[in-house]
């Protein structure tokens, strides 16, 4: 409804292209660029798994412990499902992310 001019659809537009930006090209981006594969699922107990995650250029990837991503696994039936999941892996191996989830 931008009738009244200029400045009362830039807002909207702003929003929508910042919603884009966040939601699809940066995780695309991310995912080009580094390549990202899950490399193991370990069993630390009877509820709690961590994901070890490895990619190209991963010192250009910052996380630290504690932080949390937006994490979708292309597996079938998980494509479409995106999940917050904190890290809990120190930096010192730049080659691994590790991620660690309870049931």
């Amino acid at each position: 409804h931008c009738v009244t001019g200029v400045q009362t659809c830039a807002l909207p537009i702003l929003v929508l292209l910042v919603f884009v930006f966040n939601r699809a090209l940066k995780p695309l981006r991310n995912y080009f660029l580094h390549k990202f594969v899950v490399e193991s699922v370990v069993q630390e107990s009877k509820n709690i798994v961590s994901i070890y995650i490895t990619g190209n250029k991963l010192n250009k990837f910052s996380w630290r412990p504690g932080q949390f991503g937006i994490f979708t696994f292309m597996a079938p039936g998980l494509r479409f499902e995106a999940h917050p999941f904190s890290f809990s892996y120190l930096k010192d191996d730049t080659r691994t992310i590790r991620i660690t989830v309870k049931a």
